[in-house]
């Protein structure tokens, strides 16, 4: 079984600020590409080389904002150089077979210092802020209807978000003050249905939404009042963020249980 698992952190203006700057000087190498031996294969790997010849400056600038001497910092620091080095190596002795490949896994560290990505013991990509909610098709529409914000998670129509491989919502400081004010509103079945068949209509992945009947209502009055106590976690954790006046980050992943 799993659990859907909003998760969340929070960066200083400054360090968000570095993060989109690396995604606009390398965001142009961000595709997975093809595998090696097909069209268009060599020309991605002089791309990633391309890309990782423009982290320098950022890679130089890295020791201004994280702290080096923490132990789970500098183990990603560290994997950022063994990524660097074996980008110059002849193929046959690259550690993960391909530049593209060293270049994820540099850009991989580089989010995880800049926002925060990393769990007390080590673990990453995780968020600071953890909130887990019943598998069900329903939360990311229920919260945009009931904040009125887009920008909470990522979806269809929202206006903020920024990515590597993982796409993340994120509010900026002003904004982070008004969404944990704000008394959330109760979100009606159908009405919750309706962002999600709108969404759907927009958006190549589409979100399975199920009969709208006595049954199926019930289930969601049941997931609403989770929804509702994640929504109070999570302004919570915006009134700290607030506070501090830093840019909130969301995103959405999947627990795994047994």
């Amino acid at each position: 079984m799993s659990d859907i698992v909003l998760e969340y952190t929070s960066v200083s203006p400054a360090r968000f600020e570095r993060w989109r700057n690396v995604l606009r000087d390398v965001g142009f190498a961000r595709d997975y590409g093809p595998a090696a031996g097909q069209p268009g294969y060599e020309e991605h790997e002089r791309q990633a080389a391309r890309a990782i010849e423009l982290l320098q400056p950022h890679l130089n600038a890295m020791t201004d904002v994280v702290d080096t001497r923490h132990p789970h910092v500098l183990a990603q620091m560290e994997s950022i150089l063994r990524a660097h080095e074996s980008s110059k190596q002849p193929a046959h002795r690259r550690t993960l077979g391909s530049i593209s490949l060293d270049l994820s896994t540099m850009m991989d560290s580089i989010e995880v210092l800049l926002l925060n990505l990393i769990g007390p013991e080590g673990q990453s990509p995780i968020g600071p802020g953890q909130i887990e909610l019943p598998t069900q098709p329903f939360f990311e529409a229920w919260l945009a209807a009931s904040t009125g914000c887009l920008n909470l998670l990522p979806n269809i129509e929202s206006t903020q978000t920024i990515a590597w491989r993982t796409h993340r919502a994120y509010l900026l400081p002003h904004q982070v003050k008004a969404v944990a004010e704000m008394e959330a509103r109760d979100v009606s079945f159908r009405t919750c249905c309706a962002v999600l068949q709108r969404w759907n209509s927009r958006s190549s992945t589409k979100v399975w939404v199920g009969a709208e009947d006595p049954a199926e209502q019930h289930r969601y009055d049941l997931w609403q009042a989770a929804f509702t106590e994640g929504l109070v976690r999570l302004q919570m954790g915006l009134s700290e963020t607030a506070e501090q006046g830093e840019v909130y980050l969301g995103w959405t992943t999947w627990s795994g249980y047994e």
